[in-house]
């Protein structure tokens, strides 16, 4: 989790479009900036990633609001919602042209029938493990599945707990 910002941070001196994202303090650090002040001392790197950390926070949940292509994550997980790819307006010709792109409910609901079965076989499987032993490739079975399911729920878990807009690109 941290390497990446390390990363950010060690190589993003430069100024960009985002400036008016940062408070004063840290614009003095980026070239380019209006603001950049060549004695400027850098904060110490875990409290410039706390403090990135917190700006993110901030702006995820002041975008909150309606949007016509805003979805939830539950509808994700049954191929609903489309992600907008492309959009052409040809107004002379009164002509409109969109690409989306949808999640394959084929698939969708094969996750979720597969979810289902794997409950009920390891639950019967863990039921009975009183009577008899069960064999290494129960286990094996057992243990696949929730790893499969601990990334599925891993996938979709951070959007569940996000109070703005989501997109299904979130998601994909």
């Amino acid at each position: 989790f941290i390497v990446p910002f390390y990363f950010h941070i060690a190589l993003g001196k430069r100024s960009g479009r985002s400036d008016w994202n940062l408070d004063e303090e840290h614009q003095e650090l980026l070239f380019g900036n209006p603001l950049f002040n060549r004695h400027a001392v850098a904060p110490s790197f875990p409290s410039h990633l706390l403090y990135l950390l917190r700006r993110m926070l901030e702006q995820n949940a002041a975008s909150l609001g309606d949007h016509p292509y805003a979805s939830y994550w539950y509808e994700w997980i049954v191929g609903k919602g489309a992600l907008l790819s492309y959009a052409e307006h040809r107004e002379d010709e009164d002509w409109h042209g969109h690409i989306f792109i949808y999640s394959n409910v084929f698939i969708c609901y094969s996750i979720l029938v597969s979810l289902a079965l794997f409950f009920l076989l390891a639950g019967n499987i863990l039921r009975q493990r009183y009577s008899f032993r069960p064999s290494g490739n129960q286990l094996h079975f057992i243990k696949t599945g929730l790893l499969l399911l601990l990334g599925w729920i891993a996938n979709i878990l951070p959007y569940t707990l996000v109070a703005r807009t989501t997109y299904s690109y979130h998601c994909l």
